[in-house]
């Protein structure tokens, strides 16, 4: 929070609100980031931080547990798509 300036955002909780960006690969979110993040004097919740680059090779996610809220997703008004292409997903 504060590495992406929120300034322009409508502000419905300044605390939690944030940009996030959707693209189709890791490697365009990153190319994203790094184009949006920085200080704006404008915004009080900016900081001045440099920029976190990614580094090195990418982890063997192999293994790995993800918890998914299943109630949540049973309950959650989305269309067929999207919940075929979320089961597909994980």
């Amino acid at each position: 929070h504060g590495r992406i300036p929120l300034t322009g955002v409508f502000p419905l909780a300044p605390s939690l609100d944030t940009v996030g960006p959707i693209a189709g690969t890791v490697e365009d979110l990153s190319l994203a980031y790094r184009v949006m993040a920085g200080y704006d004097p404008l915004d009080p919740w900016s900081r001045h931080q440099p920029l976190v680059e990614p580094h090195g090779p990418r982890p063997d996610l192999r293994g790995l547990r993800v918890g998914i809220p299943v109630r949540w997703l049973d309950d959650a008004a989305v269309s067929e798509p999207v919940a075929v292409a979320f089961a597909e997903a994980m």
